[in-house]
């Protein structure tokens, strides 16, 4: 997990490196994102599935719960690589947009993913016996609550490269 979480960092650094403001905050329609927003949006997200693992953990385990998931891993990966199928999430990890420099939404980044990483690096923590519930896919191991962080950030750079094939598709209609 440690290896995949440290490779998708460079893949979410290297979708936002070297775009002008212009580019970062292009929106394809009025009711799509941009790359901001799906930075801003991956950090959030990022942030509030750490805290829920911190809770979880901070429960005695449940191995009876954490046996009842252990199947959902290729459903949790089809789902959430998918991107015709498009989820709705909740109003509190939708982007704000209240950010004052892209710099600092990169920094932020940095952060939480340098705190995930952390984590994942000093945990003994049998991370399959602790379970907290997702919107969609109902409960799931801390494991897997990892491996949701490294889907949900590729689902959105392959959602930042739709964005950039926008601008170059709008670009030459101009």
């Amino acid at each position: 997990m440690l290896d995949r979480l440290k490779k998708n960092r460079e893949r979410v650094l290297a979708a936002v490196s070297g775009l002008s403001h212009d580019q970062l905050v292009f929106r394809p329609a009025e009711d799509q994102w941009s790359m901001a927003d799906c930075l801003e949006h991956i950090n959030i997200v990022e942030s509030r599935v750490y805290m829920g693992i911190q809770r979880a953990l901070s429960q005695p385990p449940e191995p009876e719960k954490g046996a009842a998931v252990a199947n959902k891993r290729a459903m949790i990966e089809s789902a959430a690589l998918d991107r015709t199928t498009k989820f709705a999430g909740p109003a509190q990890v939708m982007p704000h947009r209240e950010w004052s420099s892209f710099p600092e939404l990169v920094e932020a980044f940095e952060s939480i993913r340098g705190r995930t990483l952390q984590f994942v690096e000093q945990t003994t923590s049998r991370l399959h016996d602790h379970v907290f519930p997702h919107p969609v896919f109902q409960d799931m191991d801390c494991y897997q609550w990892l491996l949701l962080l490294d889907l949900h950030a590729e689902r959105h750079i392959s959602q930042m490269e739709e964005v950039k094939a926008a601008q170059v598709s709008g670009a030459h209609q101009s």
